[in-house]
């Protein structure tokens, strides 16, 4: 799956590599971690970024770790960009919400992320 996952990566198909992504979860979901991860990092740092393609793979991140450091970069990146990125923004706050209720951790994290984006003086097309 990996060596699949990689080859659409290559090849900028990013839709079939998290399409690959999802089923590899579904049968190894050991071996899924580090390449779910970078397979996310992809998707918010591409040239344009897939917002809508990161945001589908947080409905089937189990890993409660994971889940809130993928929605931390969502938001970050999403409030890097400027206003093309609000409504998805509250999308994820709302889905963190739902997730982490009134984790404390979870929402100091993303204090910060909030903090750093708002230093950032230019946003990035997406």
């Amino acid at each position: 799956y990996q060596q699949i996952i990689e080859a659409f990566i290559g090849n900028n198909d990013m839709s079939a590599a998290t399409s690959v992504l999802r089923r590899m979860k579904k049968y190894h979901p050991q071996d899924c971690r580090s390449i779910e991860s970078d397979v996310f990092d992809i998707l918010l740092s591409g040239q344009p970024c897939d917002l809508q393609l990161a945001e589908s793979m947080l409905s089937w991140t189990n890993e409660r770790a994971d889940l809130a450091s993928m929605c931390t970069k969502m938001v970050y990146t999403c409030l890097s960009i400027g206003s093309s990125g609000q409504d998805i923004t509250k999308r994820v706050l709302g889905y963190m919400k739902d997730k982490f209720g009134e984790d404390d951790i979870v929402w100091a994290e993303l204090n910060e992320v909030v903090r750093k984006a708002s230093d950032v003086d230019e946003g990035r097309d997406c």
